[in-house]
């Protein structure tokens, strides 16, 4: 059953980690497209750490040599070294950049050039709305995105209609299509967005 279930299910199922079908649900659609590339955006305590980690497990399955850069803010490192360790059997470093598994403070990001430069495979960004209000950490992780294959970006805090806030998280999600896009042309596609949801929903 384990061998011809859904991909990365062998993974998830030999964790200590027991996932809700919620969670089982988010994890199985990161998988429906190649790369890697999700905003994890589910509200406090219904557990994002732990399916960005169940993803993380699972490609780490696919490619032994997957290199991994977590950033997180400084008070939350130890929950997530805590989380892969107990969880996934999985040891991260701090701030190496030889490291396989590495986890960066974000207040430190102004002073890690090395690690940043370094070559990831797949980048998991925690508290991504923090990067907002602080321009030169908001480019250093572009850059990173334009570099690694996979990329998660979690956070907690909704949106709503504030536009250009949901679009500059969507350049970090995926610079090569919206890195260049113009707030004005953002803001008509996403009213054009909403026009198309408003005449489906009336269809149905």
């Amino acid at each position: 059953l384990v061998n011809n279930a859904t991909y990365g299910f062998r993974v998830l199922a030999g964790c200590r980690a027991f996932l809700m079908p919620q969670q089982i649900s988010t994890v199985a659609r990161c998988f429906e497209t190649m790369p890697v590339r999700y905003m994890l955006a589910d509200e406090v305590g219904l557990g994002k750490t732990v399916e960005a980690c169940s993803i993380l497990s699972i490609l780490a399955s696919e490619n032994k040599d997957l290199r991994v850069l977590i950033v997180a803010p400084g008070a939350l490192v130890s929950q997530w070294q805590n989380e892969l360790h107990y969880k996934y059997s999985m040891d991260v470093q701090v701030a190496s950049f030889q490291a396989k598994l590495c986890i960066l403070p974000m207040e430190d990001l102004d002073k890690a050039e090395l690690v940043l430069n370094a070559q990831w495979d797949l980048a998991i960004i925690d508290e991504t709305h923090r990067l907002l209000n602080n321009d030169g950490w908001y480019q250093q992780i572009k850059a990173v995105s334009r570099k690694v294959q996979h990329i998660l970006l979690l956070s907690a805090t909704p949106i709503q209609d504030r536009n250009e806030e949901y679009r500059r998280l969507l350049v970090l999600l995926n610079p090569e299509q919206y890195g260049d896009m113009t707030p004005q042309r953002f803001a008509w596609m996403v009213k054009k967005q909403k026009s198309i949801q408003q005449k489906v929903n009336q269809q149905l």
